[in-house]
């Protein structure tokens, strides 16, 4: 029902449209996408191509640890830091929202209504794409700077439904679950490993001792009785997560440096 040549795009029952490509394909196309964002229409296509994973020479392996707060803390102590786009355009969707709502009554060909939903459309498409780029560039740097990446199996959708009301909003601006899919897919190219850990109680055991220090949500800070580790509960956690994520990996034969300073 489709077919590219060019900078042309046959779809059948529509005819010819003109495209504009963001970049060469590769492979052979076997499906077409036809979407809408906002105001723009995107044609999406899947090519079925073999790719190399590229050899490491020097390979080193990590824990992440994501937050709200910093987006990402490593077992190397190094963060990333959260963008919180959403609470950045909050008051002006806010504002651009409140407008709308005293508009919906009016006719749905009425040029204010159309411009201001038009408007609020764009607002949260801007938010979207700031998420999306920031998690792609992140992924992409992390696969290259290490071979081995431990990362929390999260579920989301189940954090929102226990006790975490007042983080919901914080958490979905995140992203963490589109992050963990884009790791993955780009370590295939990379020659990097993903290795998802369960989370259970990385935050409360002793990444130096190994007992159990429990902690509530609000405790920023590990501080082990038994053997006097003290460091902030994200660097604890990821610590933790290295741990379990190498130990997971069993016999494999793969020469790793683990950064846990």
């Amino acid at each position: 029902g489709f077919k590219l040549n060019g900078n042309k795009l046959y779809l059948s029952k529509i005819g010819e449209v003109k495209v504009i490509k963001h970049r060469e394909l590769i492979g052979k196309i076997k499906t077409c996408t036809i979407k809408r964002e906002g105001n723009d229409w995107y044609v999406v296509f899947s090519c079925d191509s073999e790719i190399e994973p590229k050899e490491r020479i020097e390979t080193k392996a990590v824990g992440i640890d994501v937050g709200c707060i910093d987006f990402a803390t490593m077992s190397d102590s190094s963060t990333i830091k959260n963008p919180h786009y959403l609470r950045q355009s909050e008051d002006e969707l806010k504002k651009v929202q409140s407008k709308y709502s005293k508009l919906k009554t009016l006719p749905v060909e009425d040029k204010k209504k159309i411009k201001t939903k038009k408007q609020l459309v764009n607002l949260h498409l801007k938010v979207k794409n700031q998420r999306k780029d920031f998690l792609h560039k992140t992924s992409k740097s992390l696969v290259n700077k290490y071979s081995v990446i431990c990362v929390e199996k999260l579920s989301v959708k189940n954090m929102l439904k226990d006790n975490w009301k007042k983080l919901n909003k914080s958490i979905l601006d995140s992203g963490w679950t589109n992050f963990r899919n884009m790791l993955h897919y780009k370590a295939e190219e990379a020659g990097c490993v993903v290795v998802e850990v369960k989370p259970e109680y990385t935050s409360q055991i002793c990444s130096g001792c190994g007992i159990k220090v429990k902690k509530e949500l609000g405790e920023r800070t590990h501080d082990c009785p038994s053997c006097g580790l003290k460091l902030s509960r994200d660097l604890n956690a990821a610590k933790n997560i290295l741990r379990v994520g190498m130990n997971s990996l069993g016999n494999r034969k793969v020469a790793l440096e683990a950064h846990s300073l």
